[in-house]
């Protein structure tokens, strides 16, 4: 039988202060930048027949691509809330037919050329958005033979190779909560609905 050993005050206020000064550096070395964007809004996206999610994740795909010359392992979390106790799910937004979109479009080929490669590759996003959501993505199945393989020690270099893959771009939704962190009254063009990245 296991005893626990108690902790005094002074040392549970010594971990909870160094805690803080860790999360304080990690919070310090955050950068926000708010780019108000007016054009259009998801409305035009939608009468294109378009989700607006995926003209998102495909812009960013060509904002890296043009930034860093290629192309990267892109995290989005999917809600699984069809599932009790459901949380999230990875959608890997980077597929082959956005990078023929992207590579297209940089190419400089034809704008309808452009434009069916967009469409297929927007559908190709939700279908991968629809199988996270309702349980058949890849993400959380592999981290869970990670798990049991590691339970059962066995080595998997595949396992190994997938799962230490590093995400380069994290994209997701911000929670409205978050809004109040912005002086809205005084600079309305701050009001989004919450798009955004990590990279």
């Amino acid at each position: 039988m296991s005893t626990s050993l108690p902790l005094s005050v002074g040392q549970v206020q010594a971990q909870v202060s160094s805690s803080l000064a860790v999360a304080q550096v990690l919070a310090d070395d955050v950068d926000c930048h708010i780019f108000p964007f007016q054009d259009f809004g998801k409305g035009r996206i939608k009468k294109l027949r378009i989700s607006p999610d995926a003209f998102i994740q495909l812009s960013l795909q060509l904002a890296y691509y043009r930034d860093r010359g290629g192309f990267c392992l892109t995290y989005e979390a999917s809600m699984t809330r069809l599932f009790r106790e459901g949380r999230t799910e990875t959608v890997r937004s980077c597929s082959n037919e956005s990078c023929a979109f992207v590579k297209s479009l940089a190419a400089g080929e034809g704008a309808e050329q452009c434009r069916r490669l967009f469409r297929k590759a927007s559908e190709k996003h939700q279908n991968l958005y629809r199988l996270a959501m309702t349980g058949d993505g890849i993400d959380r199945h592999l981290f869970c033979l990670y798990v049991v393989s590691k339970y059962l020690g066995v080595d998997s270099p595949f396992l190994k190779e997938v799962l230490s893959e590093p995400w380069r771009l994290s994209t997701s939704q911000t929670p409205l909560q978050q809004m109040e962190l912005f002086d809205l009254k005084n600079h309305p063009e701050f009001i989004s609905l919450g798009g955004g990245s990590d990279l």
